[in-house]
């Protein structure tokens, strides 16, 4: 494959700060979604739901906090509210248990870019390339949905992205929401491809 030279009227400093610019705005990279779930399961039948018990065994006190577990119930509650599953009665049995987990994981993302022509091994001419790389933390929201009756899971559905330090309580809970709502688009199952 050919490769085209860059413009030569780019000084060096802009190639750099249209580079630093993309390193910015994967950042602020969108959430990634994923689910599973049992294809024999008849979630038509599913009406009700109550939450387990939230252990925090072997969370990371860090984010894994009272104030996550409240946002977090909120908002599912809101979204299966959407989807016509309701609390179970007090003294009833639901038809779903719903329980939640909360991972973090240290990652490096590296962004290469264009800088100019020059040398390279060998001494050859040609386009050069310079790479930049950072560490930061992924967060991950697990949102699992139980049989009541057999305790065998049903659902599963997950949301990744970088957590940022220093956002405001307000700007946590729309990220929360904004995961909560991703991650339950295609539940139930049958309703996702309809």
């Amino acid at each position: 494959m050919r490769r085209s030279r860059p413009c030569p009227s780019l000084p060096r400093g802009i190639v750099a700060l249209a580079a630093g610019l993309g390193l910015a705005l994967t950042a602020c990279s969108s959430l990634r979604t994923t689910s599973d779930y049992d294809p024999k399961a008849d979630f038509g039948r599913l009406r009700t739901y109550a939450w387990l018990p939230h252990s925090t065994e072997r969370a990371d006190p860090r984010i894994d906090t009272e104030l996550l577990r409240v946002r977090v119930q909120r908002s599912v509650d809101a979204e299966l509210d959407r989807k016509g599953l309701t609390p179970a009665p007090s003294g009833a049995k639901p038809d779903l248990l719903v329980d939640y987990h909360v991972t973090t994981k240290e990652k490096v993302d590296v962004v290469t870019f264009p800088s100019g022509w020059g040398y390279g091994p060998g001494w050859s001419y040609g386009p050069a390339t310079q790479a930049q790389s950072r560490e930061y933390t992924e967060g991950t929201l697990i949102l699992d949905f139980i049989d009541a009756s057999t305790r065998q899971l049903l659902w599963r559905g997950t949301a990744s992205a970088e957590i940022v330090p220093g956002r405001t309580p307000e700007q946590r809970e729309q990220r929360i929401d904004q995961a909560v709502r991703e991650i339950l688009a295609p539940f139930p199952p049958h309703a996702a491809g309809s």
